[in-house]
């Protein structure tokens, strides 16, 4: 694009290394050509002149006086004999449009390119430290309301179950999972119709959605068979290997490195953890263990730990998804509703298939599964609010630590889930008044437990910010 210079009462139009010697009107004539030629989605910036002098010569002169042009590359100062230009840079987008950024408006330009330069930096700098800020900001408060709503999960789901539904666990199980196609392929449309969700995230490849779907139904499965034959009181701690099998596969796929200060933060959460939730538990794990020793629960064992490797799969898979997309999409990257929904829709299409399987793993056969559904269907409609309400708060829940998960990473939703552990445990001790819960007692190793774990976080976000610092 030409650029404009004024020497002595002359514009010199200055385009590939020829100067020619232009009367102004011979200039807006010129200029007004350009303009019909260029692509009208175009936005340029401006420069002044005293309206008295060409407001005749060109229609494009506003009430100030000012004439927009089209300007190069870098923001410049020109100023000679009164006429004052000033130039900011056009940006070429994928689609080839060119935008313009300014500051400057009509008539106004800064006095020296040293303090135009100054401005310009400081102008670029603040709304980056308020972007900053502002992230940081949503990011903990994604953080604390995964934090909440998965201790609101556990506390309402304990609520579902003491009621009628609790004779239809799996029934309300398998409602979860058909509630969330219902309910998100329906939020999908909506931000489908207004735009929101665009033709090129609904044309990403399904494959790593099913294979997201496959490893959920996979790790449900897995956790069903194995937890059948173990004691409740080690299921708390085998829970928390899936901290191990999320920094495990965040190696491998996301080729993330963890220092060993972040390994063993990561160990305490998972220990802390562990012990928390075995504080409220009747009787002592040993009691627990005396009965099913042997080579049948160390085989159950390794199955209900290994069956959090599918979930973790899934999550990091997910993450990674999440960065593909930004770079393919662009920075808004791929809607959370179109990973939640396709994921649904393959892990309820896999569970369906499964169903007799999973059924008679929680001790109904194929042929009573029918008229389980229907009881347990029945008893839904007869009292429906405990069970709504849960189904509700864990959609809820699965939609904001998805959305945290896109703004953070595997292990910072790992860590969040893990410190919920303790903060239900006191919960059920001291449960809202507005609950139908019966406080249940906590033992002293819960405090050793707490403690272990907070040290953990704390041990885990220090390094972390430590290793930001130094890439920076």
């Amino acid at each position: 694009a030409p650029y404009v210079g004024r020497v002595s009462s002359r514009l010199y139009v200055v385009s590939s290394g020829v100067d020619c010697k232009l009367e102004i009107a011979v200039l807006c004539h010129n200029l007004s050509i350009f303009f019909l030629i260029c692509p009208l989605n175009m936005r340029a910036t401006a420069f002044s002149l005293p309206a008295g002098r060409v407001r005749a010569q060109n229609a494009r002169i506003g009430p100030r006086g000012t004439v927009p042009i089209l300007a190069p590359s870098g923001r410049r100062h020109l100023q000679s004999a009164g006429l004052e230009v000033c130039e900011n840079a056009l940006r070429a987008s994928a689609h080839g449009v060119l935008e313009g950024r300014s500051a400057i408006g009509p008539g106004r330009c800064l006095s020296s390119a040293k303090a135009s330069g100054g401005a310009s930096a400081a102008a670029d700098e603040a709304p980056k430290a308020l972007n900053l800020s502002q992230q940081t900001l949503l990011v903990g408060g994604l953080g604390a309301l995964t934090l909440g709503l998965s201790v609101s999960n556990r506390l309402l789901y304990k609520v579902a179950l003491n009621g009628s539904i609790g004779e239809y666990v799996f029934f309300l199980a398998q409602l979860c999972t058909f509630s969330y196609i219902i309910i998100y392929f329906c939020i999908l449309a909506i931000r489908y119709k207004s735009g929101i969700v665009t033709k090129e995230m609904m044309a990403l490849p399904k494959k790593r959605f099913a294979f997201i779907g496959a490893m959920e139904a996979l790790s449900l499965t897995l956790g069903l068979f194995a937890a059948r034959q173990l004691p409740g009181t080690l299921l708390p701690i085998f829970a928390q290997t899936m901290l191990l099998w999320n920094l495990l596969v965040s190696r491998v796929l996301l080729k993330k490195t963890f220092s060993f200060v972040q390994l063993v933060t990561v160990s305490m959460v998972a220990i802390g953890a562990a012990i928390c939730g075995t504080a409220s538990a009747s009787g002592s794990l040993a009691a627990s263990l005396s009965g099913d020793a042997g080579f049948k629960l160390a085989v159950f064992s390794a199955v209900f730990i290994c069956s959090h490797a599918p979930i973790a799969l899934a999550v990091v898979s997910k993450e990674k998804l999440f960065a593909d997309g930004k770079r393919l999409l662009g920075e808004k990257g791929v809607d959370i509703f179109v990973v939640n929904s396709f994921c649904s829709l393959f892990q309820g299409i896999f569970i369906f298939a499964l169903l007799p399987l999973l059924a008679s793993l929680k001790g109904i056969s194929v042929t009573q599964l029918p008229q389980y559904l229907r009881d347990g269907f029945a008893t839904l409609v007869g009292e429906p609010l405990a069970p709504v309400t849960y189904v509700l708060i864990n959609v809820l829940f699965n939609i904001t630590a998805l959305q945290f998960l896109k703004m953070s990473s595997t292990m910072a939703v790992s860590l969040t889930i893990g410190l919920s552990v303790p903060l239900t445990v006191l919960a059920f001790s001291f449960p809202p008044t507005f609950l139908p819960l019966v406080a249940a007692p906590i033992s002293s190793s819960f405090g050793i437990g707490l403690f272990v774990l907070m040290g953990g976080l704390i041990g885990w976000n220090i390094e972390s910010d430590r290793r930001k610092r130094k890439v920076e």
